[in-house]
């Protein structure tokens, strides 16, 4: 009884009986019996833990409440440039903001640089409380020494509106503010019918992924790369496609990132690379000429520890040559560890495995960063290609960076080339070769050979 009224003057607008008192009980007991599982020692609110016992309480005893999980962006960066005392003196002054707000019993210290607001007085406007919230993001915070301001991301949900089950809103919170973490644009959400679709659709699309990994269902497309000086097709990129029996065709702009999320886009990747080099030792068994296959790797590949020798192993179990596979990986990959990433490069290339900067102009790499990688061709994005068709000045710069990579000894593919027009223009520039529609759409392996065949026939 004892533990009932604690737990009931800490949860004052809950009205606890039957399994609702059994639950308060269990609770007040992890408490004493282990304080670091539910409070968290630097704020001194309940952490993750005690949001969820009490969202399981307000389930059993149906009741309702609005949620507001606010992540704090970048808050290493707080903690990199004023020290971790400065930080943790940043976050008390969050928790003591969000439970003057509210109340000490409706704020939670969700995770290292998230807050979860449980309102549970309805009568108190969850949106007014967002609203306020964001409010008080647009003003610096305060410490004796340092004046800042901390950028936030905010996701309204509703209990059990929105999520039915306490695992299914901590699920449909969590989902959301990874989504608006992608989106640079966005500080905001609240949730509606259809994030709720779009969370179920993650999910059934993970599950697809790991039925795909396991059952071997992922095929491969290539696109031809055209080259000028030769007037031939060497070299092709092998594009990744997934066809689920019951999802249909699903887009890799869907499915790679939930592949990556999922921690299933390693595997993804040996099963890509096998095909690949597969194909190109099918090829080569009937007297094609073809050079290489590039294969995209993302940030998780290229920091793989033993990626290096398991590449190596691919290509030596397919009877090949490791000239013959190119990785193609982006420049948003250097946004992480670029020391250790190019450590990585370097022994690739020391193995025999170029290396393609795929998609440039649309990442954050530093130009003396690309040019001290031993990189073997340079790929420009379409966007880059298309913007530089609008603007001479666009066009001039496009033209020295091709220029400047080529003394670099690194030569430029255009991507995205759909007109004749376009790739006359691309030639002008410098490009050595094109890659897109005007050539050839993505082939499966089969049509693959045949465009081969075809235009090695017509160059004898």
């Amino acid at each position: 009884m004892v533990g009932v009224l604690l737990v009931q003057y800490r949860f004052r607008n809950l009205v606890l009986a039957g399994t609702g008192s059994a639950l308060s009980i269990l609770i007040l007991y992890l408490n004493i019996q282990n304080k670091d599982t539910i409070i968290d020692h630097l704020t001194g609110l309940m952490n993750r833990r005690g949001a969820t016992e009490l969202l399981k309480t307000l389930d059993q005893r149906r009741q309702s409440a609005q949620l507001i999980l606010v992540s704090l962006k970048d808050f290493k960066t707080i903690n990199d440039l004023y020290g971790t005392l400065i930080g943790d003196l940043m976050l008390k002054k969050v928790a003591s903001y969000l439970t003057g707000l509210t109340s000490q019993d409706s704020v939670y210290r969700y995770s290292g640089d998230m807050f979860l607001v449980i309102n549970r007085e309805l009568s108190k406007d969850g949106r007014r409380l967002l609203d306020q919230l964001m409010k008080r993001f647009e003003t610096a915070w305060e410490t004796p020494t340092v004046t800042t301001l901390l950028d936030a991301k905010f996701v309204y949900a509703e209990f059990p509106l929105h999520a039915q089950t306490p695992d299914k809103v901590i699920a449909l919170l969590e989902f959301l503010i990874a989504k608006i973490k992608m989106d640079g644009n966005t500080d905001m959400v609240i949730a509606d019918a259809n994030s709720v679709s779009a969370m179920k659709r993650r999910s059934r699309v993970i599950d697809a992924l790991k039925q795909a990994v396991l059952l071997d269902r992922f095929e491969i497309a290539l696109q031809p790369i055209y080259t000028f000086e030769t007037d031939r097709y060497h070299r092709a990129e092998v594009l990744l496609r997934l066809k689920d029996p019951e999802l249909g065709q699903i887009s890799p702009g869907e499915f790679i990132p939930y592949a990556e999320e999922a921690g299933l886009i390693v595997d993804i990747g040996r099963i890509v690379t096998r095909k690949a080099l597969a194909l190109i030792a099918e090829c080569h068994a009937k007297g094609l000429s073809l050079d290489a296959l590039t294969v995209n790797y993302s940030v998780l590949h290229m920091t793989q520890p033993n990626l290096v020798d398991e590449v190596s192993q691919a290509i030596h179990n397919a009877g090949c040559m490791p000239s013959v596979l190119k990785l193609e990986i982006t420049e948003s990959i250097f946004i992480n560890d670029y020391d250790m990433i190019l450590r990585n490069i370097q022994a690739l290339n020391g193995a025999g495995i170029g290396i393609y900067l795929d998609d440039f102009g649309t990442g954050f790499s530093n130009f003396a960063n690309v040019v001290k990688l031993p990189l073997e061709v340079i790929k420009f994005d379409r966007s880059v290609i298309l913007e530089s068709f609008n603007s001479p000045k666009s066009s001039m710069m496009i033209k020295g960076l091709v220029e400047t990579f080529a003394l670099s000894g690194f030569p430029s593919v255009a991507e995205g080339i759909e007109t004749a027009g376009q790739e006359e223009r691309v030639k002008q520039l410098g490009f050595v070769g094109t890659q897109g529609y005007l050539r050839s759409k993505p082939l499966s392996p089969h049509d693959f050979i045949i465009f081969l065949q075809l235009h090695q026939k017509e160059n004898r």
